[in-house]
C-alpha cells in the first residue's frame, strides 16, 4: 500500500502465482540473488497445462506511459527440477513464446504478458513431484482497479 492508500499488484504480490491444470498455486519459498530472486513452486502431479500468471494492465491504460504493451515478470530463467536432475531455459530460449514478449538482449532477460505458458518440452521426461523454479530479474507493479476508487 503506499501512502496515496493505493495498492499495486506484481511479483510477488499474492496475485502473480502459477496456474496448474487450472489451480492457483502460490511459490512455496524465495531467494535473493544477484540480479534478482529465485521462486520456487512445488508440483504434486505434472500438470497439463502450467502458466505465470498475474494481474496485468498495460502503462497506456493506466495513463504512466505511451506503451500498450503489458509487462508483469522479467525472467532471466526458469528451471524444472526433479532431485539433482534439471532441465534449464534461459531468457533467450526460443520455446518462450506464449505470453512472453521478445528477448531483450541488453537486459538478459524476457517479460511476460501476464499469462505465460511454461513450453511442456520442459517438463518432459520428469515424474512427479517437481519444482519450477522462476529467476525474475524485474517485476512492474500495477495500480489496482477499484481499490483506488474505493481509498479515494
Amino acid at each position: 500500500m503506499t501512502a496515496a492508500g493505493e495498492k499495486y499488484c506484481g511479483f510477488p504480490h499474492h496475485a502473480c502465482y502459477v496456474r496448474w491444470n487450472r489451480r492457483r498455486i502460490p511459490a512455496q519459498r524465495s531467494g535473493h540473488l544477484r540480479g534478482g530472486e529465485a521462486y520456487i513452486f512445488n508440483l504434486p502431479e505434472m500438470p497439463c497445462d502450467l502458466r505465470i500468471v498475474s494481474c496485468a494492465a498495460s502503462p497506456a491504460e493506466l495513463g504512466l506511459a505511451r506503451d500498450p504493451r503489458v509487462f508483469v515478470v522479467a525472467l532471466r530463467r526458469i528451471v524444472v527440477r526433479k532431485n539433482a536432475r534439471f532441465r534449464i531455459a534461459d531468457a533467450l530460449d526460443q520455446r518462450l513464446t506464449t505470453g512472453f514478449h521478445t528477448f531483450e538482449s541488453d537486459n538478459c532477460f524476457r517479460w511476460t504478458d501476464g499469462d505465460a505458458a511454461i513450453p511442456p518440452e520442459l517438463l518432459a521426461g520428469f515424474t512427479p513431484p517437481i519444482e519450477l523454479i522462476l529467476y525474475v530479474a524485474a517485476t512492474t507493479r500495477y495500480v489496482l482497479d477499484g481499490l483506488v476508487r474505493s481509498a479515494a
